[in-house]
C-alpha cells in the first residue's frame, strides 16, 4: 500500500493533538483530513478509560465543534497535572485548597522552628518550607494552565479559559517577584545555615538585684521569646531588663517585643544594643540609656542580602517600629542603612525623638554587661583590680584585706548590685577599717604624702562643694548627703595622687615607726591651735564646735584645710609621728 504523503500520520497524534488539529483545521479546504482525524478519534473512543467531556457524538456538530475525548490517568494528582479536570475544579477548588495547604504547612514549620537549637535545624526547616511552596505552586500552576488550554476543546468556549490564564499569569508574576525579593535570599541563607557550624549563640539571662532586674545577652533567635517568658514567670518582681545583644532574627525580636510590652518593664542599655535588639528596647514602658550606652540601627538582612534596598525584606522591622510610634524620618533613615554597617544616633538625637526617655548614671544601676555568671570569676576581678597600684601593694603586703576586696566585688557582681553599692562597700573596708590601721603603722613619708593628697582634694572641692570639703575633717558633723562621695567629685589626677599615697602606706605597713608620746602630742596640739589663732581668731571657735558651723560651709571648709595644713607644718619627722599618734 502506498503511503499518502499528503496527509499527516494521525495515528501518532495524542488525543489532545487530534482535538487541537480538528479545532484549527480549515474544514472546507481539507475535508479528507477532517474525516481522517474523526476516524482516529473514534478509534480512540472505543478504547477503555476514555473520557468524553461533552457526552455528545464524535461527529462534527453544526457549528463545527467536536468535544474533547481523552484517556484519564487513574491517579488524581497526575490527572490534575495533565489538565484532565474541569476549569472550575482547577481554578477554585484546587486553588483555594493549595493556598490553605501552604498556610497550614507554614504554621507547622513555624512551630517546629520554635524548638530548634542549631542553625542547621533552622536552615533545614526553612529550606523544606520553600521547597514545599515551590513544588505546590508549580504543580497547581501547570495543572491550571493545561486545564485552561483544554477548556475550549471541551466546551467550545474560550472566555473563562482566557481569564484563568491571565489571572494565572498575574499570580505567577507576583510570586516570581516575591521569590526574587525575599524567597531566594531566604533560601540562600537557609543553605548557609544548613551547611554552617552547629549551635547558634544562645540567648542567655542573668537575674540581678534580688530578682528586680534581668539581663539579656547573646543572640536573639527563634525560641528566645519562650526563654524570656520563663524568666518573667520565675521572677515576677522584674521591673527592668538590661539589653546587651548584637541582634538576631526579626521574627523572634517581634515576638519578644510583645512579651516586654505586656510585662510593662523598663528597658536599659549600658553598653550596646544593635540591630533587632533595638526592637526590644523601644518596647519598654520606660527606656533608659547609660552614659556610654549605644543603640545601633540598620536595615535587616537575610544571608548576604540587605533590606536597605529591598522594601519587602524590611517590611516586618519597619512595621514594628511604626507600631511604637517612631518618627517616619527616623524609620526611613534606619531602613536606608545597609545591613553591613550601623547608624548610631547621639544620645541627644534619641532624647529628641523620645526613643530614649532618660540618660542615666550607670554606676547607680545594677552592674551588667559582664557576660554570663561563668565569666565573672576571681581571676577576672583580679585582672581589673591589679591595674591599680595600691591594689598591687595590698596583694603583696596585706593579702587578707586583698581577698576581702575580691570577695566584695565578686559577690556584688554575681548578685547584680550597682557599681556605686560595691564601691561604697569597698570604701567602708578601705577608709573605715584599713586606712586607720595603715596610717598608725606606715612610714613618716607615706603618712605625710597621704595627708597632702587629702588636702589637695579638699581644696579642689572648696569652691563648689564646701561641705564635701569639710567632711574630710568632720565626717560626723557633715550630713551624709553632703559628704564627699555623695556630693562633689575630684579630678582623675587627684584620685590617682591619693591612690599613690595609699599604695605607699600599704608598702610600709607594719613597719616599726615612732609614735609621739601623749605629753609631746598635747604640746604640738597647742602649737597647732596657736597657728590657727594667728590666721583667724574665729578658727578656734569652729574647731571647738564644728557642728554649729554646718550652715556656714565655706568657713567650715576653710578651717578644715587650715587645721590639716597646721598639722603638716612641723616637717615630716615631727608631723608624721604626731598624726600617727591619734
Amino acid at each position: 500500500m502506498e503511503l499518502n504523503l499528503d496527509h499527516p500520520n494521525y495515528a501518532k497524534y495524542s488525543l489532545y493533538e487530534l482535538n487541537d488539529a480538528l479545532s484549527n483545521i480549515d474544514k472546507e479546504a481539507h475535508p479528507e483530513r477532517v474525516k481522517l482525524i474523526l476516524k482516529e478519534i473514534a478509534s480512540r473512543h472505543d478504547s477503555p478509560g476514555v473520557q468524553q467531556e461533552n457526552a455528545g457524538q464524535l461527529s462534527q456538530s453544526q457549528n463545527g465543534f467536536t468535544p474533547l475525548v481523552e484517556t484519564l490517568h487513574p491517579n488524581w494528582f497526575i490527572r490534575y497535572w495533565r489538565g484532565q479536570v474541569s476549569l472550575p475544579m482547577s481554578y477554585w477548588v484546587v486553588g483555594i485548597a493549595t493556598s490553605l495547604l501552604i498556610y497550614a504547612f507554614n504554621a507547622l514549620i513555624a512551630v517546629a522552628m520554635e524548638q530548634t537549637t542549631a542553625k542547621w535545624q533552622l536552615g533545614g526547616l526553612s529550606l523544606l518550607l520553600y521547597t514545599f511552596i515551590i513544588t505546590v505552586v508549580t504543580w497547581q500552576s501547570v495543572g491550571l494552565f493545561r486545564t485552561a488550554l483544554k477548556h475550549p476543546l471541551r466546551t467550545g468556549r474560550s472566555g473563562w479559559a482566557n481569564v484563568a490564564i491571565i489571572m494565572l499569569g498575574i499570580s505567577l508574576l507576583t510570586f516570581s517577584v516575591t521569590m526574587y525579593n525575599t524567597g531566594f535570599p531566604l533560601i540562600k541563607a537557609s543553605i548557609e545555615m544548613l551547611v554552617g557550624d552547629g549551635p547558634y549563640e544562645k540567648t542567655e539571662f542573668r537575674v540581678l538585684n534580688d530578682g528586680y532586674d534581668l539581663e539579656l545577652m547573646g543572640h536573639i533567635e527563634i525560641g528566645s521569646n519562650e526563654l524570656l517568658k520563663e524568666q518573667f514567670a520565675l521572677y515576677p518582681n522584674i521591673n527592668r531588663i538590661h539589653l546587651h545583644s548584637q541582634g538576631g532574627r526579626i521574627l523572634a525580636a517581634i515576638r519578644m517585643m510583645d512579651t516586654i510590652k505586656r510585662s510593662g518593664v523598663e528597658t536599659y542599655v549600658k553598653t550596646e544594643c544593635a540591630s533587632a535588639c533595638t526592637l526590644l528596647f523601644v518596647a519598654g514602658a520606660k527606656r533608659t540609656l547609660g552614659e556610654n550606652g549605644k543603640l545601633k540601627f540598620h536595615a535587616p538582612g537575610v544571608g548576604t542580602a540587605s533590606a536597605h534596598d529591598n522594601t519587602e525584606l524590611g517590611a516586618d522591622m519597619k512595621k514594628a517600629y511604626e507600631g511604637e510610634n517612631l518618627p517616619a524620618w527616623f524609620i526611613k533613615k534606619v531602613m536606608r542603612t545597609p545591613n553591613d554597617t550601623f547608624w548610631v544616633p547621639t544620645p541627644q538625637e534619641l532624647l529628641n525623638v523620645n526613643i530614649v526617655n532618660d540618660i542615666v548614671d550607670s554606676s547607680l544601676y545594677p552592674i551588667s554587661g559582664l557576660g554570663p555568671d561563668s565569666s565573672i570569676t576571681p581571676a577576672e576581678i583580679e585582672s581589673g583590680l591589679l591595674t591599680l597600684d595600691f591594689m598591687v601593694a595590698m596583694k603583696q603586703h596585706d593579702p587578707d584585706a586583698y581577698q576581702r576586696a575580691i570577695d566584695i566585688n565578686l559577690a556584688g557582681m554575681l548578685t547584680g548590685k550597682s557599681q556605686n553599692h560595691i564601691s561604697n562597700e569597698f570604701r567602708v573596708l578601705l577608709y573605715d577599717e584599713l586606712l586607720p590601721m595603715y596610717l598608725s603603722t606606715a612610714s613618716d613619708e607615706a603618712v605625710v604624702q597621704f595627708w597632702h593628697s587629702q588636702i589637695a582634694q579638699m581644696k579642689a572641692l572648696q569652691k563648689d562643694f564646701p561641705l564635701a570639703c569639710a567632711s574630710f575633717t568632720y565626717p560626723e558633723e557633715v550630713p551624709d548627703e553632703n559628704s564627699y562621695g555623695n556630693e562633689g567629685t575630684v579630678s582623675p589626677e587627684l584620685r590617682a595622687q591619693e591612690q599613690d599615697a595609699i599604695a605607699a602606706l600599704i608598702r610600709t605597713y607594719q613597719e616599726a615607726h615612732l609614735v609621739m608620746d601623749e605629753e609631746t602630742q598635747q604640746e604640738y596640739i597647742q602649737k597647732v591651735l596657736t597657728i590657727m589663732r594667728e590666721q583667724n581668731d574665729s578658727y578656734i571657735d569652729v574647731v571647738a564646735s564644728a557642728a554649729s558651723y554646718v550652715d556656714e560651709p565655706e568657713l567650715l571648709c576653710e578651717v578644715s584645710i587650715a587645721l590639716n595644713e597646721a598639722f603638716l607644718s612641723f616637717g615630716v619627722a615631727t608631723s608624721a609621728p604626731l598624726l600617727r599618734s591619734f
